[in-house]
């Protein structure tokens, strides 16, 4: 899901739901920005802030419309199990 992420993050598509998402995103204390990161996670950083319970980069899980928030603040409307 992460590549199809990517691949919508370059072209540009799903920029509405990237924006819906990181509202819930941007307070959330998983989000890079709101943690004391390990040596490791301030070089993944470098990539882009990113989700700290799931590990996933936000600007393109946010983008995906089959992903989901590990923490359920968004993306349970599509869960299929």
């Amino acid at each position: 899901m992460i590549v199809k992420g990517n691949w919508y993050r370059l072209t540009g598509q799903n920029k509405d739901l990237y924006i819906k998402r990181n509202t819930f995103c941007e307070s959330c204390p998983f989000n890079s920005k709101h943690k004391q990161l390990t040596l490791l996670e301030k070089i993944w950083k470098l990539l882009g802030d990113f989700c700290t319970d799931c590990k996933c980069p936000l600007e393109s899980k946010l983008r995906e419309p089959l992903s989901e928030c590990p923490q359920l603040k968004w993306g349970q409307e599509i869960k299929t199990k």
